[in-house]
C-alpha cells in the first residue's frame, strides 16, 4: 500500500518517512496545567507529536492555552486534537 507524505508541524509522515513516536495524554484537556506538565514530559521521554483529547469546544480554547504555554517554553512539538 502507498501512502502520501503530510506535514504536521515540521514533521514529515507517511509516504516512506520514518516513524513519529506520538504519545496520547490521559489529562482532561480542560485541566491545562496538568496537560501542560504531561505534554513536557511526554516530550522529554521522546514523543515527537502529541494527542489530547478535545470533546467539547471549550476544550478547543483550551488546547490552544496549552500551544500557547507549551511554545512560551519552547515545546514546539506539534499537538494533534482528537475529537470525539
Amino acid at each position: 500500500m502507498e501512502t502520501i507524505q503530510v506535514k504536521v508541524g515540521d514533521l514529515i509522515i507517511g509516504g516512506g518517512a520514518p516513524i513519529v513516536v506520538q504519545s496520547m495524554c490521559n489529562t482532561h484537556t480542560s485541566d491545562i496545567d496538568a496537560s501542560v506538565e504531561q505534554c513536557i514530559r511526554l516530550y522529554e521521554a521522546g514523543a515527537e507529536m502529541i494527542r489530547l483529547t478535545v470533546p467539547t469546544l471549550d476544550q478547543v480554547k483550551d488546547l490552544a492555552k496549552i500551544k500557547s504555554i507549551l511554545r512560551g517554553r519552547g515545546i514546539n512539538v506539534p499537538l494533534v486534537a482528537d475529537v470525539h
